[in-house]
């Protein structure tokens, strides 16, 4: 339920102020939650009151993540955002194997050495999406991802047939137009 919550937080946050804000707070709040972590582990209520913490910025980072890779290269968008989601599960499979190791051979006192650690990668990923933010900072990036698509610069998506697909804009959202080539 914190995840479902996190994700729409993160959309609604993310249409009204735009992609690097929502990043930047959702990221600075889930090192906050990673750091305080170990602190919360001994009793049942601070740890799920932790992870719903850790649900609800996780999750807020997505739609803001998705909104920011349309907007770096809309015509590309649906391959940006299935590398982000590969990228994702990837990173999913290598946090179990490394948890594992982890328990292992440092036992369950060793966990309390994954809050830091993610707060560290969270850190980095602030920096990360700062300087991506400086790079593009002559770009507008609170226009929604669809913005611009169906522009005389930009008429269209290509399709794997080589037709175009040709999108309008109804309520800030995209819609295919059926018949139209």
């Amino acid at each position: 339920m914190p995840a479902v919550a996190g994700t729409v937080l993160g959309g609604r946050a993310t249409d009204r102020w735009g992609g690097v804000p929502v990043l930047l707070v959702s990221v600075t709040g889930l090192a906050l939650v990673l750091v305080t972590l170990p602190l919360t582990r001994q009793a049942l209520l601070p740890a799920a009151l932790a992870m719903a913490a850790w649900g609800i910025t996780a999750m807020a980072t997505q739609p803001a993540q998705q909104h920011r890779l349309f907007t770096v290269a809309p015509s590309s968008g649906p391959l940006l955002l299935s590398l982000n989601s590969s990228a994702t599960f990837v990173g999913i499979a290598l946090g179990g194997f490394l948890g594992n190791r982890l328990l292992r051979h440092g036992g369950t006192d060793a966990l309390d050495l994954l809050g830091p650690v993610g707060a560290a990668l969270c850190v980095l990923a602030l920096g990360t999406t700062l300087l991506g933010a400086r790079a593009r900072a002559g770009r507008r990036d609170d226009q929604p991802p669809t913005a611009g698509l169906a522009s005389p610069d930009h008429p269209g998506l290509a399709t794997l047939g080589g037709r175009r697909a040709a999108y309008g804009r109804t309520d800030n959202r995209t819609r295919t137009t059926r018949g139209s080539r």
